[in-house]
């Protein structure tokens, strides 16, 4: 351990260091502006400019502010950023946040997150107010103004829930009004679906089928045999699956209440959007572009100061 001055309390088994602290064993390296502990209770408070590698857990956060304890919690706050690798497997997932806690028991971990969140990894991409995530069931859940995009679709709900399992999303559900949009690969035209509920199921990655109920409403865009532009489908029903073939409607099925259109190809039928529309490609988060490393200067193997003579002399009397 190093740092520019420091206190210990040897009854209490507790230290305070400021400036440039640094803490490294084998399995983590830490560094702030000023670290207080307590080393019985396995108690660790880190201020300004925090930065934590945890090679045994697989993870890196920074804030401004962090805590852990004995029982595996740690807690960020302020411009907190954490990344959470994978073993022999270069996929992370890239969580920020104003706070994000985060706790480790055995093999599984979970973590919470509010303010402004920010998640990204190999599979999806989200915003939300706040967010958590449970490694033993593999949901993402985000709360409140939340949006999630999978490749060329975003979901937008106050509440989504993404279940993950071997690195593949496998389900999307998302209540209440939720509203989904996909671009079509052909025509870039934004097919749009809204309900109160809606829920969709993947097969190898792909959209394979999706359920929307009640009071579920879509707006398809059709295209020709030379892929062009075709007018849409405007369609309301009480219960609406869909049933898609490569990432594109293949099947409808409707039940109940149902009532649809076919609008013919028209400027105005191009610019149509469903109540509650939302598409906002600009905001998706991306792969951050820098990994988070420290900023001081490696820890030297060697003492960085002489040893007090009186200590040399009690090791050299112990060892004799």
């Amino acid at each position: 351990m190093l740092a520019d001055r420091g206190t210990y309390f040897q009854k209490l088994d507790s230290a305070a260091f400021r400036g440039n602290v640094q803490l490294a064993d084998s399995t983590q390296y830490i560094e702030a502006d000023s670290l207080f502990s307590n080393r019985k209770k396995k108690y660790y408070e880190l201020h300004g400019h925090v930065f934590v590698h945890d090679k045994k857990n697989l993870l890196s956060f920074v804030g401004d502010y962090a805590q852990s304890d004995s029982s595996g919690h740690r807690f960020v706050r302020g411009h907190a950023r954490l990344d959470k690798f994978k073993a022999d497997s270069p996929d992370t997932n890239y969580i920020q946040g104003d706070v994000i806690a985060y706790q480790q028991v055995d093999s599984s971990y979970t973590f919470r997150s509010t303010g402004n969140v920010r998640i990204w990894n190999k599979q999806l991409s989200s915003l939300s107010d706040s967010a958590a995530f449970v490694d033993s069931t593999g949901h993402f859940i985000l709360h409140n103004n939340a949006q999630a995009w999978y490749r060329h679709l975003e979901l937008t709900a106050p509440t989504i829930v993404i279940t993950i399992k071997q690195d593949t999303v496998r389900r999307l559900n998302a209540y209440p009004k939720a509203f989904s949009v996909q671009q079509d690969s052909l025509t870039k035209r934004l097919n749009q679906i809204a309900g109160d509920t809606l829920t969709g199921w993947f097969k190898k990655g792909e959209m394979d089928h999706m359920l929307v109920r009640p009071n579920a409403h879509m707006l398809y865009f059709t295209h020709n045999d030379q892929n062009k532009p075709d007018g849409a489908i405007n369609m309301t029903s009480d219960s609406l699956r869909i049933l898609f073939e490569n990432g594109q409607v293949n099947k409808l099925k409707a039940l109940k209440g149902i009532s649809g259109i076919y609008m013919e190809e028209s400027d105005q039928v191009a610019k149509m959007q469903l109540k509650g529309f939302s598409w906002d490609p600009d905001k998706r988060p991306t792969k951050p572009q820098k990994p988070l490393r420290q900023r001081l200067p490696v820890i030297p193997d060697h003492e960085p100061f002489p040893l007090p003579e009186r200590y040399v002399t009690y090791i050299s009397t112990k060892q004799k």
